[in-house]
């Protein structure tokens, strides 16, 4: 294998652990299925109920589409373990561990198959043997010698990775999900359940840490398209998960959970997104009387507190059963301008359509949400 990583088109190696069925599907029904495949780069080894395969993949959008794979799958259904490294990073000491870790102890390799490999001469890119000579064992590669730092075959790592033997080959070990392709990429040695929960709390803890609503749009808002995920496709699992716990997180708010929430926000990731704002918007005062200006030709001055009341009785659900206000006004009364305040203030808001035949799905953007319009 020594040179095959820079020669080679496949970008990724997969480490697939299967568990063998009962009959014809055991290392002999997986001899039957691989007798006549001569297409690709794969080494399967069989070890206590269960096998161990190795191949090289493209690894498009983290999904491996090999033909490999898919008799695979046939004979034996998902993998149980994954996990996956990367060809430019894999130094020809690694290439020779996998090797002798897939033939040693008690596995044993059923089937190796090379189909389109290069083997380069000159440079570190040179045909070796895969075994060590004179009386170095391979199990001194796998299973810990006395010595490891003098042997030239242990194991090697990439920045960030763990650098041992549990960093490829451990059984028992999820790597990459649950048994399923189409996820994202993932790491040697790291879980991707808990990659992809890492990465998940980051997001969340960028949208709430600002102000955009509806919440959604915060993904185009500068302050995501100017963050280091900006390149990620918006169907990504790990966006549509964080948008759903903010969301969560803020329906499950008081009135004043939310306005302390607002306070403690920086003043340029707000909804209005300016580090001036008091030259685009009123300030706290003006906006108040305007809002008092609009109410009392509304309704008299003697009535505004009852209203007022009745909003906050609402949005902070203090009478049992009683979650709705029906607002009856004339045309172009400010109706629409005073309560698109109301429901940009509770953040989580939603927009009711209108019941006609021409919109099948008047609630769609209503689910989930703190308040709705």
């Amino acid at each position: 294998m020594a040179g095959y990583r820079d020669a080679h088109a496949k970008r990724y190696i997969l480490h697939d652990i299967y568990k063998n069925g009962t009959g014809g599907t055991g290392e002999n029904g997986a001899m039957r299925s691989l007798a006549k495949l001569r297409t690709g780069t794969y080494c399967i080894a069989a070890h206590r109920g269960h096998s161990h395969v190795l191949h090289t993949c493209d690894y498009n959008n983290s999904t491996c589409r090999c033909y490999l794979a898919k008799i695979l799958r046939g004979r034996f259904g998902k993998w149980l373990t994954r996990k996956c490294s990367s060809t430019r990073n894999l130094s020809i000491q690694r290439w020779r561990a996998f090797a002798i870790y897939m033939s040693s102890g008690t596995r044993s390799i059923l089937k190796i198959n090379n189909s389109g490999g290069n083997w380069l001469r000159g440079g570190q890119n040179r045909a070796i043997p895969l075994y060590g000579g004179g009386q170095r064992r391979s199990a001194e590669l796998v299973e810990g010698g006395p010595d490891q730092s003098s042997h030239p075959l242990q194991w090697t790592s990439r920045p960030g990775s763990t650098g041992d033997k549990t960093h490829f080959g451990q059984e028992g070990e999820r790597g990459c999900g649950n048994g399923g392709d189409g996820e994202e990429g993932c790491q040697s040695g790291v879980s991707r359940g808990t990659q992809r929960s890492h990465k998940g709390e980051q997001i969340l803890a960028m949208i709430m840490s600002s102000t955009v609503t509806p919440l959604a749009r915060f993904f185009d808002s500068h302050l995501w398209l100017e963050s280091h995920y900006r390149s990620m496709p918006n169907d990504q699992k790990s966006l549509r998960q964080a948008l759903k716990l903010a969301q969560y997180s803020i329906s499950k708010m008081s009135l004043t959970q939310i306005f302390n929430h607002v306070n403690r926000i920086d003043t340029n990731k707000l909804l209005f997104a300016s580090d001036t704002p008091s030259e685009y918007y009123f300030g706290i005062i003006k906006s108040f009387d305007v809002c008092m200006e609009l109410l009392s030709w509304q309704m008299g001055f003697e009535n505004i507190k009852h209203f007022l009341q009745d909003i906050f009785d609402v949005l902070e659900k203090v009478r049992p059963k009683v979650n709705t206000l029906f607002i009856l006004g004339a045309p172009n009364s400010g109706k629409n301008f005073f309560f698109d305040s109301v429901i940009h203030l509770m953040i989580n808001y939603g927009q009711m359509g209108n019941f006609t035949r021409h919109d099948n799905f008047p609630l769609q953007e209503c689910v989930q949400r703190r308040v709705i319009l």
